[in-house]
């Protein structure tokens, strides 16, 4: 969030929330001495869904308004496309052309450096 233009008033109240985070693991009903937690969020914490829109916006964004990365065109719609469908933390990029592959390759690495985010490549799939 650093790395990113964001108000600093909803940085520093995120910070807050997440300074210092522990987790414990229970084990046949006993508890774990505290685990610090360094990144992330935690699993079902409020929070992660509104934390995950900020952070994938930039790519969405950039996806979208790239004109080299050709979506599936859209009957009656002007000459738009899809590129992009989000729906929580699953985002899928679609087009019809192999030579927007590339420009779609380097728009995530471009936002994962910025952002700082991870591509978890075992749930990622292309399909021809």
């Amino acid at each position: 969030m650093a790395r990113m233009i964001l108000a600093l008033g909803l940085r520093n109240w995120v910070s807050i929330i997440y300074k210092h985070n522990t987790s414990r693991v229970l084990t046949n009903g006993i508890p774990s001495n505290p685990i610090p937690i360094h990144s992330g969020v935690r699993q079902g914490c409020p929070l992660s869904a509104m934390l995950y829109t900020i952070t994938i916006e930039p790519l969405i964004a950039s996806l979208r308004n790239n004109p080299l990365f050709t979506g599936y065109p859209l009957q009656g719609a002007n000459g738009k496309s899809l590129k992009t469908q989000e729906y929580m933390d699953d985002v899928t990029i679609v087009t019809t052309e192999p030579q927007s592959i590339p420009h779609v390759i380097q728009s995530i690495d471009s936002s994962c450096k910025v952002s700082g985010a991870i591509v978890n490549e075992t749930k990622s799939e292309d399909e021809n």
